[in-house]
């Protein structure tokens, strides 16, 4: 039998969903934010009222519609996104430090920040996607008790104490 250990053991919080609450810090301008962990989503993405509290200001709308063509949107840093609804999205990449509330801290990761022009067309909710668990080694989820497990490396180097 193998045995796993987890260095961080996280509760889901007030919900029955994986939830994990982070801040995430660019330009030492930390701002507090609540994810829903989606291993079903390659990139995490973040509701675009995140970008001004942290210092980012996106291309208006227009342009990036403009750029329709996947090379010309990644001129802009950006890609487009499909909705659990089927509605096409634009998502601007910007580079922060994340840091998981009793869990591992400044996390290099790029995040997407949906840009829209209709609020309602927004994130309901802010997904902690794969290129996460690309940068920590084992994350495990305990369903009936409410609990993520992370454990691993950070780009070659441990966590640091739990």
């Amino acid at each position: 039998m193998t045995l796993i250990r987890f260095d961080y053991k996280l509760p889901y919080g007030d919900t029955r969903r994986p939830v994990l609450v982070a801040h995430l810090r660019r330009n030492g301008q930390p701002k507090r934010v609540t994810f829903h962990v989606d291993s079903g989503a390659e990139w995490t993405l973040v509701n675009g009222d995140l970008l001004a509290p942290l210092g980012f200001e996106p291309p208006p709308v227009a342009v990036l519609k403009a750029a329709k063509t996947r090379d010309r949107l990644e001129d802009h840093h950006a890609l487009a996104f499909n909705t659990a609804i089927g509605e096409s999205v634009i998502g601007v990449r910007f580079d922060v430090l994340l840091s998981i509330d009793n869990g591992p801290s400044d996390i290099d990761i790029g995040v997407y920040g949906i840009v829209v022009e209709e609020e309602e067309k927004q994130l309901k909710r802010n997904l902690l996607g794969r290129d996460f668990f690309r940068k920590v080694q084992i994350v495990g989820f305990d369903d009936y008790n409410s609990n993520i497990y992370l454990s691993g490396t950070i780009e070659g180097g441990p966590f640091g104490p739990p």
